[in-house]
């Protein structure tokens, strides 16, 4: 072979090379550890989800759609809210590349639909249930993908955890017989930014102090979305308050704090802060109760929301 091939033919390998290179790093890319993965498959959906709790997740790129279920108690019309905190990463709205979210019954029948693109009020999928059954619930973004949403389910005929082929469960303990719910807490956020408020930079979390505790509570701060590192700290109170040191974080124009604080034995509470606005100021994206066993999310008794 001439010398004059063998160049070209090794000219040619490095653009295939190159060309191998150059794809975008997203084809590939492994999943973001959202608080509900991995639900990217019908089969692998998270749920059954609990009436009238705010699920906030992050869309992770148009090829993983995220699928939630839910159970209904019986015949009734089911109210599926659906809404926008951010569009991606570089785009905190308000206008966003459709979200789609498709509802399925248990036999794989379309119910429902509807698209969001946009920040703001929440968006209703309603339908009629006509009995105990499993739904199905899609979201897929297009575009690059990369939205911040908060889903929220609920039924006039209930909704519950046992599957459709399985007894309900029993009727819950009167109010006076569960156990006590902690006091509502608040969060003093402390931040910094450079430049204008309508123009910052660098925007920074410095500090934050849990206010309105009671003595010997567990609180735990968690940074769930739009965090430049992994961002979990557990701490007691020893008074009314308690200061979190060592917290200086860059902001995103989706970061996304939840503050959960505990007591052996007591329903918990939970809020969630959202940071999507330009000045540094958060605003509660979703608050509630928490189980005293497992401290999942869970219905607040009438008075104690």
């Amino acid at each position: 072979m001439s010398p004059t091939r063998i160049v070209r033919r090794l000219l040619l390998a490095s653009s295939a090379l190159l060309a191998l290179t150059a794809l975008p790093c997203g084809v590939a890319a492994a999943a973001v550890d959202g608080p509900f993965e991995p639900n990217d498959t019908q089969q692998t959906a998270f749920g059954p989800l609990a009436p009238d709790i705010g699920y906030t997740a992050q869309l992770e790129n148009a090829a993983n759609p995220d699928w939630y279920y839910v159970y209904t108690a019986g015949a009734g019309t089911v109210d599926l809210a659906l809404s926008l905190a951010s569009c991606s990463a570089g785009n905190p709205g308000p206008s966003c590349s459709n979200v789609t979210a498709r509802v399925y019954n248990g036999d794989g029948g379309l119910v429902g639909s509807a698209i969001v693109n946009t920040t703001g009020p929440a968006t209703h999928i309603t339908f009629d249930a006509p009995r105990r059954w499993r739904y199905a619930i899609s979201l897929q973004q297009g575009g690059v993908g990369g939205a911040t949403y908060t889903l929220t389910a609920g039924s006039s005929g209930g909704l519950t955890s046992a599957p459709p082929d399985q007894p309900l469960p029993a009727a819950p303990a009167p109010v006076a017989d569960l156990p006590a719910v902690i006091p509502r807490f608040s969060a003093r956020f402390e931040t910094s930014y450079v430049g204008t408020a309508r123009k910052p930079r660098s925007r920074k979390i410095t500090g934050l102090t849990v206010l309105g505790v009671q003595s010997g509570s567990t609180i735990v701060v968690r940074c769930t979305t739009g965090c430049a590192r992994r961002y979990r700290k557990t701490v007691t109170a020893k008074g009314a308050s308690r200061r979190l040191g060592g917290l200086p974080m860059a902001l995103k124009s989706n970061t996304r704090f939840r503050i959960e604080v505990r007591q052996t034995g007591l329903v918990g509470r939970f809020r969630e802060y959202d940071f999507a606005k330009k000045v540094p100021l958060p605003r509660v994206m979703a608050s509630g109760c928490t189980s005293p066993y497992d401290f999942s999310p869970i219905f607040c008794a009438p008075g104690t929301e």
